[in-house]
């Protein structure tokens, strides 16, 4: 399971958002959301960019303690 969905509603950030503040297309982060793609398999930039634009270090996105 991942938690980018629930950091980024957290946040009260859209997916166009997170798309401006990371460079990550906004089709790409409702796939890994949705869980059509696995996060652990993006590329490692990828996951950085998601990242920093959450201000979140990338392992929130894979584990309970966020």
């Amino acid at each position: 399971m991942n938690y980018l969905k629930e950091i980024r509603n957290d946040l009260r950030i859209s997916r166009e958002e997170l798309e401006k503040r990371s460079g990550v297309p906004a089709r790409a982060i409702k796939a890994y959301e949705s869980g059509q793609v696995e996060l652990e398999k993006a590329s490692y930039v990828t996951v950085i960019h998601l990242a920093k634009a959450l201000e979140v270090e990338p392992k929130a996105f894979f584990s309970e303690d966020i």
